[in-house]
């Protein structure tokens, strides 16, 4: 089976019919939408979620998706521009409607596909998952050709406040039933002969239910980790009780799936591809689980008594997954099979493989989505405590379960379901600590401890305004709950009306200034400076003071890409660094000097040692000079190189680009960095896969004194071709230039 990753479905949520997508859907935004605020907030949302990925195995995917995210922001922001892209989208969306003349020939990768560069065959990607089709247009060229090699599942980094898809495992089964109860059909094959082919193995689970073709695909995540019935976030601590299973969260009768007044009701229209409670399946009733329970645990005997370790539990967990899909499946059976797949997922830490039968459960049946992710969270922390003692989770792996539960909890906080974002975090903390990474870890225990404050701020304040609102409009309140959203959250579309009506008269012009949303230069600047006022006084508080900077930084951004000139542009400049500044302050606090722009510079004090020829190309500045005998570093592989600076900077990414060559040719390298000189750290291994033209690395801020760079391939020869190698303490807002091959 020939199959790739799908960066775009599992990490943004876009399924392989609306691939490749267009700006607007590549944002999560309407189409044809012209608010630039709008734009801005939702590309910063997007860009900021697939940052999670920048240092996982899909690294370069993850950064080809922040160029395509980047470009697509820059084309809407400019109105003459998105008018001339908006008559191509339209003319381009009335032909989608025409029936299509026939199919593509088979076997034919994407032309997206084809263009990002990826091989046809891809075995670290994931079994079923449709083609990564990064978009030309918005993507630069220089995403990695992987060569993939077989990879656990649970490697694989997840993301956002959505969470991604299940492994699709080929695996059917032979039998169908007639009705719920197992009933044989008259004139139903025997075993080995006619069915679904498979002549070896005994009756598995029997069917009857046809397929429902309504039923959306299980692999789409809910885009909204709450677009189940609302309840109490409180409730989710039952998911903690000792003895209570996933089967007792689901059951109809339990309290905690009933859908209380709890001031979050669901929204009117449903994300795409996210029916209503109301037309998802009814949860079957307890004799029916038991009944369905009971055939799929015997027709799985020997995998459940075989699952002994982690490994075993998530294939068992895939392939229960797997076999949900099968049409013709009755629907208790089909629940059960989820069920118990988010259950043993849950229990071996598969944090991401029981996310993915959540998303399954909740796609097809009215059950509470929130409620299980506190059940699948604090199994996995369970599972993460005693497989730390046991040693038997990779770096990778730990650190791909902390970014899904850091993402988990940052949705969870978006909804004001603080208990969930409380568990999430720990889980986060948990994996984060077991990589004994201290530097990956710093900004994942900051980041709990701010949500734990959170959860008393809201449970002993805010809580309460939101209640008091239910009832009438009350300024007071609107003050408390406005700030809630707007200066800890970060929700500022949904705040700001409520400042607009506080009882702080300042807060509320300013709210309403902001509200009408200034087109003009002049208007954003004094936007800018305003909110930059009210961060300056919000002493006190990092994490609200963070967020107004970040206002701030919005509408200076907005106002600079309207100024021309030197002279208009340097004062705008000048406060964005300050704000990087303080919000660098107001962060964990990490050793070593900030500077703006590259520090790997010979003329920065920058030395390079271990390089055969041409040592001093590397620190010059200059990544596009080069030709077919000139402008790059060279040494025989495997070789190392120790890149070290005058003194110890705090960077947060690393760039460097390789030789691009025609016929192509692929490079395999590691990283290793050091904040003193003596012992270094690995801080990125590609000593597999494919490696081309740029190479960005970025990571969680870390005070560094030297690199060491090891060259270990050329699929060409035997030399390791580097143009130019750079370090940034702050990661540059705009992705490398492309790059262009000499022939």
């Amino acid at each position: 089976m020939t199959s790739s990753f799908d960066a775009y479905h599992k990490w943004l949520g876009i399924p392989p019919e609306d691939q490749p997508a267009h700006h607007y859907r590549l944002l999560g935004v309407e189409p044809f939408e012209s608010d630039p605020d709008v734009i801005v907030i939702a590309a910063d949302g997007r860009m900021a979620q697939l940052k999670h990925f920048q240092t996982g195995k899909y690294s370069k995917l993850s950064q080809a998706l922040l160029n395509e995210i980047a470009a697509a922001k820059v084309c809407l922001l400019n109105p003459e521009k998105r008018e001339e892209y908006d008559d191509d989208l339209r003319q381009r969306l009335e032909e989608a409607k025409k029936p299509a003349v026939k199919a593509a020939p088979a076997g034919r990768k994407p032309d997206a596909q084809a263009a990002a560069g990826e091989s046809e065959t891809d075995d670290e990607a994931m079994p079923g998952a449709a083609a990564p089709q990064i978009n030309p247009a918005g993507a630069s060229s220089y995403v990695s050709r992987h060569s993939r090699k077989p990879g656990r599942p649970w490697l694989l980094p997840a993301a956002g406040a959505v969470v991604a898809v299940a492994v699709i495992v080929a695996l059917v089964f032979a039998l169908r039933d007639d009705n719920d109860n197992g009933t044989a059909l008259q004139g139903d094959p025997p075993v080995g002969q006619g069915g679904n082919g498979l002549s070896n193995r005994p009756p598995k689970v029997k069917h009857s239910d046809p397929p429902n073709p309504d039923l959306p695909p299980d692999d789409a995540p809910p885009d909204d980790p709450g677009n189940g019935p609302p309840i109490d976030p409180d409730t989710v601590a039952s998911a903690a009780d000792p003895g209570r299973s996933l089967a007792d969260l689901v059951d109809p009768m339990d309290p905690g799936n009933a859908p209380p007044d709890d001031g979050h009701p669901v929204p009117e229209e449903p994300s795409p591809g996210d029916p209503p409670v109301a037309e998802r399946t009814a949860v079957p009733d307890a004799e029916a689980k038991k009944e369905a329970e009971g055939k799929v645990r015997v027709a799985f005997s020997e995998e459940f008594a075989a699952a002994k370790t982690p490994e075993l539990k998530l294939e068992l967990a895939e392939t229960l997954l797997a076999e949900s899909r099968e049409p013709g499946n009755t629907t208790a059976v089909r629940f059960v099979l989820m069920q118990l797949a988010c259950e043993t997922a849950a229990e071996a830490g598969g944090l991401n493989e029981a996310l993915a039968a959540t998303a399954a459960l909740e796609k097809q049946f009215a059950v509470n989505g929130r409620t299980i992710r506190g059940y699948v969270l604090d199994a996995v922390l369970k599972s993460l405590k005693k497989s730390r003692r046991s040693g038997t989770r990779d770096a990778d792996a730990l650190r791909a379960i902390a970014m899904t539960a850091t993402a988990q909890a940052a949705a969870a906080l978006a909804i004001d379901d603080l208990v969930t974002a409380d568990v999430a975090a720990q889980v986060a903390c948990e994996a984060a600590s077991a990589t004994k990474d201290k530097y990956f870890q710093i900004p994942i225990d900051w980041r709990a401890k701010e949500i734990a404050s959170l959860k008393t701020y809201y449970g002993n304040r805010v809580k309460q305004a939101q209640e008091a609102l239910a009832t009438a409009d009350n300024p007071a309140a609107n003050l408390i709950v406005g700030e809630w959203n707007c200066f800890y959250k970060g929700q500022w579309q949904l705040g700001l009306p409520m400042l607009a009506k506080s009882e702080d008269a300042d807060l509320a012009d300013l709210a309403k200034a902001d509200l009408t949303q200034p087109e003009d230069a002049k208007g954003r600047v004094r936007l800018g400076d305003k909110w930059f006022d009210v961060a300056k006084r919000k002493r006190g508080s990092k994490y609200v003071q963070s967020h107004v900077y970040e206002r701030a930084k919005h509408w200076y951004e907005l106002a600079l890409a309207q100024l021309a000139g030197v002279t208009q542009k340097k004062p705008i400049e000048n406060q964005l660094t300050v704000i990087a500044k303080e919000l660098r302050e107001l962060g964990p606090r990490v050793a070593g000097t900030v500077e703006q722009g590259n520090v790997a510079l010979a003329t920065n004090g920058t030395t390079v040692t271990g390089v055969k020829s041409h040592p001093e190309v590397l620190l010059d500045g200059n990544s596009t000079r080069f030709s077919g005998n000139e402008g790059f570093a060279i040494s025989p592989w495997p070789s190392v190189w120790t890149i070290t600076f005058k003194k110890q900077y705090q960077l947060q990414e690393i760039r460097f680009r390789f030789y691009d060559h025609v016929p192509r040719r692929f490079a395999r390298y590691k990283i290793e960095v050091t904040e003193d000189g003596k012992k270094f750290d690995l801080l990125v291994d590609r000593s597999k896969g494919e490696w081309e033209s740029w190479q960005v690395i970025t990571f969680p801020a870390r005070p560094v004194k030297s690199i060491r760079l090891h060259g270990l391939y050329n699929s060409m020869d035997s030399g390791f071709y580097v143009v130019e190698f750079e370090a940034y303490c702050t990661p540059p807002r705009t992705p490398p230039p492309p790059a262009v091959a000499p022939r």
